[in-house]
């Protein structure tokens, strides 16, 4: 009765959003006895039930797209990104882009919403030996939506193998925001001008007739705009305006943003092919080739800091290097028949290897603790030390459970009891915190913690929250799943093969785990300091930065 009463509830949530706290509590029943502590005693045999949802599944995922691919609802992403093959098969994106097309992936070209002569340029790049790997702009033009998108397109592979990798920018560039553009560039009104026409993917010959203009002027404007900007092709003044207008988005779509606030702490994401084939996405702050500090995320913010934590990583002569793990942002999801632990620690590795990585210093937040130990084992004597903030530790359901806020204890429950349950109700939540918006989702999630929603008054911090859960929600509901397993999975291997200094910060009103069952896990097997410090909350890393890099600062003369 319990997994009807929470269908039920799956089924009215995608056409009534605000029946999701409907559908939470019917979860919270299912998992937990009356009282919600402690689990119900049919829980642990759950899994053998979960195979039979798959159908349930499948008929909420098509009311969910009734609702996100209509007309008005389809919206711009900074991660919209999809994969063309030879013989013009569309093999994968992001949901981001299966939103813009109005399609699910894979599919044939002909099913996105493209006019001919966009899926002609399309297969012409893919067609294009001449072009390498250099990127190609397209511009591409909706059929049945009135849309405009500029792809950042580049060829890899040969003939079978041939691939064209595709980065979406939908951006409605009106006057007002091509004027704010042209203005952070430093550019003339006439070479703001010529940049609208670039963004919308005309040739200097369609801008010059536009313009009433001679194609040479257009050409030494042009030019101009790669020197002010600073970028040598034009391909990265086009990439840089959309950043810049994808900034400028965000800060009006917080009322109580300051139109003065900075964007995240600056920060430069660099990009490579795996040696799976898998695209790996990861940040570098602070110096240029400094002492090195690799990070490992939490779930809910992703690799993103404020300026005066890159500032004081500066300072520190040390370069932090924050990389989205498999499925979070830019980083491709792990394989079919890959583990999700093993694509992680590769992408780790090889991160390594091409920044010439060693004696490293791992900065770790939250559930990002069970994927650093599984690196450290594997780096060994490469691991300098390892910092802790807020970090977790392998849970016991008996003891842990009933100390979390909601959210965390029905999401530590289902991803080991109830795979299925947990893809099911993350489906119905992204669909519904993309209607309900950023700020109420976060309200909600941090109603418990007046250290985390007194934070969402800090326009800084704010932006950073919201960059990142589309961070996590880039590429659907099944890395949350996947990422949530991993970090209840039992660790404990690892952290004994792990021989590295290690030292943990943990916030004395931690929403997720209370510190003191840090502090007895950690005591009882190792020597390693625990230290709390009052007021950080969920947002922990970045309330209390100053304890952080205090941190880091003693840990690299380890």
């Amino acid at each position: 009765m319990r997994l009807l009463d929470l269908l039920d509830s799956a089924y009215a949530a995608p056409n009534e959003p605000e029946r999701f706290d409907e559908l939470m509590e019917a979860a919270k029943r299912y998992f937990f006895k009356t009282g919600g502590e402690e689990l119900a005693a049919d829980i642990p045999h759950a899994v053998e039930f979960d195979g039979r949802l798959a159908p349930h599944i499948d008929r909420i995922q098509s009311m969910l797209d009734a609702t996100s691919l209509a007309p008005a609802g389809r919206s711009a992403s900074a991660y919209g990104r999809f994969t063309l093959a030879a013989g013009g098969r569309v093999i994968e994106g992001n949901e981001a882009a299966s939103r813009y097309f109005s399609a699910r992936f894979p599919c044939d070209l002909t099913a996105l919403d493209l006019d001919p002569a966009s899926r002609k340029r399309l297969s012409a790049a893919l067609a294009d030996k001449s072009s390498g790997e250099e990127p190609i702009i397209i511009r591409l033009e909706g059929q049945e939506q009135p849309n405009t998108a500029i792809a950042l397109c580049r060829r890899t592979g040969e003939g079978a193998g041939a691939r064209l990798e595709c980065s979406l920018s939908h951006v409605v560039w009106t006057d007002e925001l091509v004027s704010a553009v042209g203005e952070a560039l430093g550019l003339s009104e006439a070479e703001a001008g010529v940049l609208s026409g670039l963004l919308r993917g005309l040739s200097h010959a369609e801008i010059a007739e536009e313009r009433g203009r001679a194609a040479d002027t257009v050409k030494a404007q042009a030019k101009s705009i790669l020197r002010k900007s600073g970028a040598e092709r034009m391909s990265d003044v086009i990439h840089l305006a959309t950043s810049v207008a994808f900034l400028l988005k965000t800060a009006q779509r917080d009322p109580a943003a300051s139109a003065s606030a900075r964007p995240a702490g600056a920060s430069e994401e660099r990009r490579f092919k795996a040696a799976n084939g898998r695209i790996v996405s990861y940040y570098a702050y602070g110096a240029k080739r400094g002492a090195p500090v690799l990070y490992f995320h939490g779930s809910l913010q992703g690799p993103f800091f404020l300026n005066s934590f890159v500032n004081g990583l500066n300072d520190l002569g040390a370069t932090l290097y924050g990389p989205s793990r498999p499925g979070f942002g830019g980083t491709d999801p792990a394989r079919k028949g890959e583990s999700y632990d093993g694509a992680t620690v590769s992408d780790i590795a090889e991160i390594c290897v091409r920044e010439k990585l060693d004696d490293i210093l791992l900065l770790v937040q939250q559930g990002g603790v069970s994927h650093a130990y599984r690196a450290a084992a594997t780096l060994g004597e490469r691991v300098k030390g390892m910092i802790m903030v807020g970090g977790g530790v392998p849970i016991d359901e008996v003891a842990h459970l009933p100390t979390m806020d909601r959210y965390t204890r029905i999401a530590a429950a289902a991803v080991k009891h109830a795979p299925a349950v947990m893809e099911l109700i993350t489906r119905i939540a992204i669909s519904v915190f993309k209607r309900r918006g950023y700020r109420r989702f976060l309200e909600d999630y941090f109603a418990g913690s007046p250290a985390d929603l007194a934070a969402l008054s800090d326009p800084e911090l704010y932006a950073i929250m919201e960059r990142g859960l589309d961070h996590l929600i880039a590429h659907g509901p099944k890395t949350f799943v996947s990422d949530g397993a991993a970090q209840m999975a039992d660790w404990r291997e690892d952290f004994e093969r792990v021989k590295a200094r290690a030292f943990w910060l943990h916030a004395e009103d931690d929403p997720i785990l209370p510190a003191r069952f840090v502090q007895e896990w950690v005591r009882a097997r190792t020597n390693h300091p625990v230290e709390t410090a009052p007021e950080g909350g969920y947002n922990f890393i970045h309330r209390r930065s100053d304890l952080v890099l205090a941190t880091i600062e003693e840990a690299l003369a380890w």
